[in-house]
């Protein structure tokens, strides 16, 4: 499980609209583009933001990219959990764990 202080702090945080919007805005700047193409100036746009509000909430671009591949992360880490967790307790082979495993990328990459 990941550390759950820092998940509650961050949780917090988005529920601010804006710093919501921002993050939203970063993640699908930072996919079309990749994190060092990406300008905070086009992150603030597609927010409808100004630039000096992102500088408010985060001190520059490598601390938002933090938080973005944190809850990017926290997502996968939840499907793997809701997925795999029940079977790796359980007392089935190892090879049918591997399998289970492996249907679950194959359910990921679909």
């Amino acid at each position: 499980m990941p550390n759950q202080d820092k998940y509650d702090d961050v949780m917090k945080l988005l529920e601010n609209e804006r710093i919501k919007r921002v993050v939203t805005a970063a993640r699908e700047e930072f996919v079309e583009q990749g994190i060092m193409n990406s300008k905070i100036k086009n992150i603030a746009l597609r927010a409808d933001v100004g630039e000096a509000s992102i500088y408010r909430y985060f001190t520059d671009k490598n601390e938002l990219a933090k938080l973005v591949a944190y809850l990017y992360w926290k997502e996968m880490y939840d499907v793997f959990e809701s997925e795999l967790g029940p079977t790796l307790q359980s007392n089935i082979s190892s090879l049918e764990k591997i399998r289970v495993f492996l249907g679950l990328f194959k359910t990921l990459l679909k």
